[in-house]
């Protein structure tokens, strides 16, 4: 959905304007798949992707499910709202949809530590070293 339009729930048919709804997961104006990944599965996972496989994590949730929302059972959808300010202001508000909030949050999680495994595992296979976690910023010692 890329138009102006009253949003309603895919599930249970509420507005969630009117009504506070249990199958929106996430919404926000420009959401960013960062912060979807950060809220399911922590500020370690995202690193991680961010730093070897950032073809997970597209700027856009919208993006991210697109690609990905196929692979989480839970997911319904995720809608795009565009809207238009003052002249030279606008945006894309999202709603991601989904059978349950928690499974939801799981099924991403699980989804991007599989991912991550099966890359560890390539670059064990192709003989190339472990990726090692940072513990602290490039030139900035751990305080004791």
């Amino acid at each position: 959905m890329d138009e102006d339009k009253n949003v309603v729930c895919p599930v249970c048919g509420c507005d969630p304007i009117e009504k506070e709804c249990a199958h929106l997961v996430f919404h926000g104006d420009d959401l960013r798949t960062r912060d979807v990944v950060l809220e399911s599965s922590g500020r370690e996972v995202l690193g991680e992707l961010e730093r070897d496989a950032r073809h997970f994590v597209p700027e856009f949730a919208s993006e991210f499910f697109e690609e990905f929302g196929k692979c989480f059972p839970t997911f319904v959808s995720c809608d795009r709202v565009l809207w238009e300010g003052v002249p030279g202001c606008s945006g894309a508000y999202q709603y991601v949809w989904a059978r349950g909030r928690a499974r939801l949050l799981n099924d991403i999680f699980r989804f991007l530590r599989k991912k991550l495994d099966e890359l560890r595992q390539k670059r064990a296979k192709a003989g190339l070293p472990p990726v090692r976690k940072r513990t602290s910023r490039a030139g900035v010692r751990p305080r004791k």
